[in-house]
This record gives structure tokens, sequence and C-alpha cells, in this order.
């Protein structure tokens, strides 16, 4: 491996967190010397002998690959992310390339059709990238992303390049390949009920609003170590939570199991309605909380109780629509003033009082709350 694509790997890992950190927690994925096979989401990824698989990844529920060639880099990562959403999946390979501190003068191209690949949605980039402390370099991105479980998964491939060198990088390209091998279906969800009457609702209010249509987040429930793109997760360390950057709803499994033996079936009713309304928060205004600070200890306490009067606005509606009981509104005020007040997201006084906000007043009544 060459020195640029070792300080590219650490670029992306550390400073894009795009895949999978090499040697994290994790099964390592066959890779059969020319092909990964992922039964998760039934797809086989090929590469002819051009190509040198120098690390390959599979956690509870990603696969990722890498794959050089001299100073050309490809990333293949398929996971639970964007809602199945190709759009949203480049618009975050996007986010990414301008967080990273060594890549200046981006310029979007356009949509690009050069990856040996059927299907999906693509776009070129070119850029400037500084890897060496020496002069930046100039360089090209081609980005794809495909559906993979419509609502849950995408892959996405980035194809990096020097542009000095980029048709004979596309040449070797068509060696690459991605075939589909069989049906994968999408995991169960065990509050799979409250994602789609959430999802009903959110619809119906982004409408009421005349904003863009609602596109919903993944929902998934993890048990082992989880390479996420907010970071490397595990059971009963973070608990439930959204990361904005894959556009993911993320249930601790075993804490899940431990807080409906605690507290009843509603807490987690809750906690499934509490993160999607970071994702609505998110899609209202994507500049109003910082994605790095709404996922960290630093996080805006504003835009957590948002989320509470956001999930208490939800309990109402689907109470009054006989598509949630009263007792697991009950459940969930017991759990919340019980144990969960911190300083991240408030006291418990705290969040009932929001929760109860969004409860008797609505949505609307939730938005003027925070904005003052």
């Amino acid at each position: 491996m060459t020195s640029r694509i070792s300080a590219m790997l650490f670029a992306l890992t550390v400073a894009l967190g795009a895949m999978g950190a090499s040697g994290a927690p994790g099964r390592v994925a066959e890779a059969a010397g020319d092909h990964l096979e992922s039964d998760l989401f039934g797809i086989t990824i090929g590469w002819d002998s051009a190509w040198a698989a120098d690390d390959a990844y599979e956690a509870d529920g990603n696969v990722s690959i890498y794959l050089t060639k001299g100073d050309t880099l490809v990333t293949f990562r398929a996971a639970p992310s964007f809602g199945g959403n190709e759009h949203a999946c480049l618009d975050s390979v996007v986010d990414n390339i301008g967080q990273d501190p060594s890549v200046s003068e981006i310029d979007t191209i356009g949509s690009d059709a050069t990856l040996p690949f059927t299907g999906g949605t693509s776009l070129q980039l070119a850029f400037e990238w500084d890897l060496d402390d020496g002069p930046a370099d100039q360089w090209q991105l081609h980005a794809w992303c495909r559906t993979l479980q419509r609502g849950y998964s995408t892959l996405e491939v980035r194809f990096f390049t020097p542009s000095a060198t980029r048709r004979s990088a596309m040449r070797d390209a068509d060696g690459l390949t991605v075939e589909e091998t069989g049906e994968a279906p999408v995991p169960d969800f065990a509050y799979a009920e409250e994602q789609d009457d959430l999802t009903g609702f959110w619809t119906q209010q982004f409408d009421a609003w005349g904003e863009d249509p609602y596109a919903p987040p993944s929902y998934f429930a993890f048990s082992d170590r989880q390479e996420t793109l907010c970071g490397l997760i595990g059971p009963l360390e973070i608990g439930w939570f959204y990361c904005p950057y894959d556009l993911v709803v993320y249930a601790d499994g075993p804490l899940t199991d431990e807080y409906a033996a605690k507290y009843g079936h509603g807490i987690n009713v809750f906690l499934t309605a509490h993160e999607t309304a970071h994702h609505v928060a998110m899609l209202l205004d994507p500049d109003w909380c910082d994605p790095l600070q709404c996922v960290t200890a630093i996080s805006s306490l504003q835009f957590e109780l948002l989320a509470d009067c956001f999930a208490g606005a939800w309990m109402a509606n689907a109470e009054a629509r006989g598509t949630l009981l009263t007792a697991d509104i009950d459940a969930a005020l017991a759990g919340i003033a019980d144990s969960f007040g911190d300083p991240t997201h408030g006291t418990a006084t705290a969040r009932l009082w929001w929760l109860l906000q969004g409860y008797q007043l609505g949505v609307d009544a939730c938005l003027v709350d925070a904005a003052e």
C-alpha cells in the first residue's frame, strides 16, 4: 500500500468517518480473492486482478471493503442507512468531503455514469486534496449509491483517483462489479408498528407545513459492536440514538429488553418517537444543531427537549386514533420520571414538561417554544 493511499485511508476513517475502521471489533468479512459476498444484503462485490483488497469488514449490520490500485482507492459500504434513499446517500458523500480539512476547492461536476454499475444514482466531484503537507493535488471522486432494501439500506461506492491518472483509472474500474445474489429481507424491528405510524404522522405533518415530502430514517436494532457514520457503538454503552450522518435510528437491543422488563412496552415506544423526532428536526433545519454536537455529551439541550415535545405530540395523536394505548403512555411517563434525567437531555421534570407540552398542545406548540 502506498503512503498516499495510507493517508487517504486515514482521512476517510478518521476525518470523514465514512467506513468501518480497520481492526475495529467485528467479523472480518469473507473476501475470497476476487469477491466479497454478503448474505445480509444479497449482493456480491467483485474485482479483477488489477485491484488489491486491503480491508474487508462485517459488523452486526454493515459490510465494507477497500480496494486499491496505485494511488486509486475504491470504498464499498453496504449498511442500514438513509432510509434507503439514494439521493440522501449522495448528499452525505458531498457533506463528508466538505468536512475534511485537507480538502478544498470542491466542484460538483454533476451526475456521473462512468462507473460500471447498473441502476443507482451517481455524481462526480473535483477537488484539491492535501494528503502529505505538500502542494495540494487535483483529485476526482466518482460516487454511486444504490438502494438495497427499500426504506432501509443503501450501497455506497466512492472511487477516488488523481485527476492526472483518471482515464487509466476509469479503465480499471471496468473490473469492478456489483451483483445481486439473492433475497435479503429487512431485519425485524421490534417497534415496526410504531415506526410505520410515526412515518404516517410525520408525512401528514410535513404536507400540512408545506415542506418537502417527509423521508423517514432507517431503523436498526443492534446487539453487537456496530460501526456507524457517527462512530463505533456497542450494546449497553450509548443506548438508543439517532445518527444524522447516515439517517439511522439505532436501538440498543439489550437495553431495549432491560427497559421493557423494568417499565413496560411504552418506554421503548417513547424512545422510538424521540429519536425519530431528532430526524424530523434535522430535516426541518439541518443547520439548527450541528450533527457532531447532537450525538455527543455536549449535545444541545434544546434539541433534546424539542424531541421530547415532538414525541408527545405524536403520542397524543396516536392515542386519539387508537394506535397507541394509554397504558403505554403511562409507562413512558413513569420511566422518564424514574431514571431518564441527565445533563445532556435535561432533568426528568423538564423532559416530562416538554413531552406534555407536545401531548396537550400539538406539534406547532413545540416549534414556537423551541424558538423561544
